[in-house]
């Protein structure tokens, strides 16, 4: 069978074609086989300090009065319970009062924890757990007369049940 000259040149361009292709296939494989993955090092593990269960108690100097301490006492526990606290001026209705009694003894730990007054119970018992929160208070050392050394503390709510302590909210 003889080849016509289309013919011929069909097939050049097959040939020509599937060497081309051959070619690159052939060109492909042979990179591909000299190529390394890289070495992934993996990331040094991210570590974080683990949030505290609870502020730790400040060492901090002994109070000489028994004013002196009570204001300690309120600095351990709007420190620890930063977040429910309110600056600024009071406001002039003050929704919800709450004053609560306690005793510390020797080594800062609360008891006796009471509300004296109050009229809103949500009110109460974030007064209630803020003290709580805040153990152990400073230690009383010289004006522990006694096992325990009474306490009262008032606790001044806004409407979103904020609080200030009246031990450090100044005058009004």
């Amino acid at each position: 069978m003889a080849m016509t000259p289309l013919r011929k040149t069909a097939l050049a361009g097959l040939a020509s074609l599937l060497g081309t292709s051959l070619l690159a296939g052939l060109f492909a494989s042979l990179l591909t086989s000299c190529y390394t993955q890289p070495t992934v090092q993996p990331a040094p593990p991210v570590t974080r300090a683990p949030a505290p269960a609870h502020v730790p108690a400040p060492s901090q100097r002994l109070a000489a009065t028994l004013d002196d301490y009570k204001i300690q006492v309120a600095q351990r526990i709007a420190a620890v319970n930063a977040a429910q606290i309110f600056h600024g001026a009071l406001p002039p209705m003050l929704p919800a009062i709450v004053v609560l009694d306690f005793t510390i003894d020797g080594n800062g730990n609360v008891g006796n924890l009471r509300v004296h007054r109050s009229r809103d119970e949500d009110a109460s018992s974030i007064a209630m757990n803020a003290v709580r929160r805040a153990e152990p208070l400073p230690r009383p050392g010289s004006l522990l007369r006694g096992r325990n050394l009474a306490v009262t503390e008032t606790f001044l709510f806004n409407r979103d049940y904020q609080f200030q302590l009246r031990t450090l909210a100044g005058p009004q």
